[in-house]
């Protein structure tokens, strides 16, 4: 057998949405390390209905000219039981991956097309630690593997490039949505911490908060922003903090961990159970077990010298250029089940907990 071809099925209508991961499956055609790369979304579009989506996906696995197929995070696609039998006897014995890039537990329960997939994929690449993998599994999945969040690498071509300038002053950069709309009532887990670890940086008169999220009190946030404008707005300030989602989810870390470090600041974030992949404070890193912690942590830094501060930040914008990009995301899903694939760098990938079921240790 040559080198593979093959299909990814993308969760994205907009292209720049996806841009980064799917860059990293193409550069490994530019390496020789697959033979050819092909695309389409289960996302329907505006002008699409859920059937002619349907019907685009499953022409294109039906095709055969793809030896591994790697479906993104499938939510309710597809919409009923007879069309993923349908997409199942296309696929026949083929290689199917699955890339899973949320959280879920409670408060947001796994779908049944989820399960659909879990039973049918050979792996199941997911964000979340040992709890999540025994989640997936208890819903038929029969390998999970653990892969963190990465950062889009052609939005930021720029800043791998170029490190953080140096800074002073007090100012604390917090990006993420408020889901704790009525507090104890909505959210998710994490939510109500989230909202103190604000209100704490809020209250706090020794320091400048640059709040950036939807769902915040009126005069709280600045708004949404842009993803490729957050290496900015984080570069403006001197530390950027944060409180997860599912705090207790071992080895999780949001998709803003890789944009937080690749900026280049000294980055607070939660302390999830397990965590041994990551690095450590010597590159700027510091994970806390509550949002009055996170807070302490905060100020400690904004009282150090900002010639540590920045040295700091410059050898986290030093690790997470080149480790954790949508190139190394690809590269990793496809070395698991490709030997021509050869596996992104040991830190952190090598070091990463699992993987759990069939095969694993």
């Amino acid at each position: 057998m040559g080198l593979a071809s093959v299909l990814v099925i993308k969760n994205e209508n907009s292209p720049e949405n996806m841009n980064g991961q799917i860059d990293g499956y193409r550069r490994l055609i530019d390496t020789g390390e697959i033979a050819a790369l092909d695309t389409v979304s289960h996302k329907a579009s505006g002008a699409s209905t859920l059937d002619q989506t349907f019907r685009a996906v499953l022409d294109r696995v039906q095709s055969n000219r793809h030896d591994v197929v790697v479906i993104f995070s499938p939510g309710d696609f597809p919409h009923t039981h007879t069309q993923f039998s349908q997409l199942e006897e296309a696929l026949g014995g083929r290689l199917l991956l699955y890339w899973e890039g949320d959280p879920w537990g409670k408060g947001k329960p796994i779908t049944p097309q989820m399960k659909w997939w879990f039973h049918r994929a050979d792996i199941v690449f997911s964000i979340g630690g040992a709890s999540q993998a025994h989640l997936y599994m208890a819903a038929g999945a029969k390998r999970v593997c653990h892969i963190p969040h990465t950062y889009c690498h052609l939005r930021f071509a720029d800043v791998e490039t170029h490190g953080p300038s140096p800074v002073t002053g007090s100012k604390v950069v917090v990006i993420g949505s408020n889901l704790a709309r009525i507090p104890y009532v909505t959210g998710l887990p994490g939510s109500i911490g989230r909202r103190d670890l604000v209100k704490r940086l809020r209250h706090d008169r020794s320091l400048t908060l640059r709040l950036f999220g939807p769902g915040w009190p009126k005069g709280w946030s600045a708004g949404r922003i842009a993803y490729e404008s957050q290496i900015d707005e984080l570069r403006h300030g001197r530390v950027s903090a944060n409180w997860d989602h599912y705090p207790q989810m071992p080895d999780y870390g949001s998709d803003r961990l890789s944009v937080s470090l690749l900026a280049g600041r000294p980055h607070v974030t939660t302390r999830h159970p397990g965590g041994e992949w990551l690095p450590g404070e010597d590159i700027g890193l510091f994970q806390e077990s509550s949002p009055r912690l996170v807070h302490n942590r905060v100020r400690n830094l904004l009282d150090l010298d900002p010639l540590l501060t920045d040295q700091m930040g410059l050898n986290a914008h030093s690790w997470a250029r080149h480790r954790v990009s949508g190139r190394e995301g690809a590269r990793y899903i496809l070395s698991q089940v490709l030997a021509e694939v050869t596996p992104p760098p040991d830190d952190p990938w090598a070091n990463l907990p699992g993987p759990w079921g069939p095969l694993s240790d």
